[in-house]
């Protein structure tokens, strides 16, 4: 009897475990934006309008948890468009030969669990180099996404790069090498997310 109880509290037990969740990064909801000095006068920003990835977070074990994320260079805009066309011409990011900017995550840490404080390790690869990088992260939230009822996840990310390791120098020092990056997205359940796209595209007009 004793065996069969605790047999019963240990399936229990592994039933109350949380699976991992994949979400799907939600575009509309996503922003990627840097800055960085100019002559010492003023500190410029630019962003990207087209980011695209996936999350996976494992609420029992962080450290399967991981992020995947795609930016198209293209997409880049600092609302100064002969600017927009000067850091992605070959001079900077060269957007024609180096579409993408990626960052596949090899190792997420819970760093203040009370605060939401995460440190996500991984490659990031921007000009076709691929270097490590750590970003400072902090968990939003972790819930259900009231207009889909779908789950969601939301966090904010920052981190400091150089250039100059991507083989991105131009300018420099009259134009600072330190990338000031900082990341806020929101993230939906990945088959809640696909049937949202499908629905939004069903209500579209014909021809669009």
């Amino acid at each position: 009897m004793r065996s069969l109880v605790a047999l019963s509290a240990l399936f229990a037990s592994a039933c109350a475990l949380a699976a991992p969740v994949a979400y799907t990064i939600d575009p509309a909801h996503t922003q990627v934006q840097f800055s960085w000095n100019h002559l010492q006068y003023s500190n410029p920003e630019a962003g990207f309008d087209d980011v695209s990835g996936t999350l996976l977070w494992d609420a029992d074990d962080i450290a399967n948890s991981s992020v995947n994320v795609t930016i198209a260079v293209d997409s880049l805009h600092s609302h100064v468009a002969v600017l927009d066309q000067k850091l992605k011409s070959a001079e900077f990011l060269d957007a024609a030969r180096y579409p993408q900017v990626k960052f596949v995550s090899t190792r997420v840490e819970r760093i203040d669990d009370a605060a939401g404080h995460l440190r996500i390790s991984g490659n990031l690869t921007v000009h076709g180099v691929t270097r490590p990088a750590s970003l400072d992260a902090h968990l939003n939230r972790v819930g259900t996404y009231p207009m889909l009822e779908v789950p969601a996840a939301g966090f904010s990310a920052s981190t400091v790069i150089k250039r100059s390791e991507f083989g991105v120098a131009e300018g420099i020092p009259y134009v600072g090498d330190d990338l000031k990056v900082r990341i806020t997205a929101e993230a939906l359940e990945a088959e809640g997310f696909a049937k949202a796209m499908r629905a939004m595209a069903a209500k579209a007009p014909a021809g669009n």
